[in-house]
């Protein structure tokens, strides 16, 4: 005679049906991830041979230590700071900067994805603290790692990395630099007229 918590056959039965459907679609799920990865990898790396040429101009320092205090009377500030090698521009910035319960001091910690000029990428963790008490300081250390592009990824959106270095390019395009270009190339002009004098004279 059955019992009200037995464990029925047919309660067995549909378990392993259950088990091996949830299986099934995880290893499907799993298979199409990886299918996707790989196209996002193969798109993203198409994407930065194509901007190499300006990855010099988009590049900047990347920091990897920064101290500041504003000193025990708040009135002598220090601060210092260290820079990796490497120069790229930023792609993500997901830095973050925590309170601990009593919201005057915390930490910093986090990541940024960084595209170098010689078009690797590079992700950038650091660790540091943070305090408003007076005579405290601001620090933290940064770590750089090379990563490949489907690691990039498989740890960012690559809508987001599209949209933020279409975003640097068109900045760029917008800036000063052509103001600046074509004032360098008529003060060249001019120098060069007046070595001609010069040389005339002479």
């Amino acid at each position: 005679m059955e019992t009200q918590n037995e464990v029925t056959s047919e309660t067995l039965a549909s378990l392993a049906t259950t088990a091996a459907t949830v299986a099934t679609q995880h290893q499907e799920y799993q298979a199409a991830l990886a299918t996707q990865n790989e196209a996002e990898a193969a798109l993203l790396g198409r994407i930065i041979t194509t901007v190499k040429p300006a990855l010099r101009a988009l590049a900047s320092r990347i920091k990897k230590y920064d101290f500041s205090t504003s000193g025990r009377n708040g009135c002598n500030p220090v601060s210092r700071c260290e820079y990796f090698a490497e120069r790229g521009v930023m792609l993500v910035d997901d830095f973050e900067r925590e309170k601990d319960a009593t919201g005057d001091e915390g930490t910093y910690g986090g990541s940024r994805l960084y595209l170098l000029d010689d078009c690797t990428l590079a992700y950038v963790s650091r660790k540091g603290a943070w305090s408003c008490w007076q005579g405290a300081a601001d620090t933290y250390t940064a770590e750089l790692t090379i990563i490949t592009v489907a690691s990039a990824v498989e740890m960012y959106e690559l809508t987001g990395i599209v949209e933020a270095l279409n975003t640097k390019l068109e900045e760029q395009a917008k800036g000063s630099k052509g103001k600046r270009t074509k004032a360098a190339t008529e003060r060249a002009a001019k120098l060069a007229a007046l070595a001609s004098l010069v040389a005339h004279a002479s």
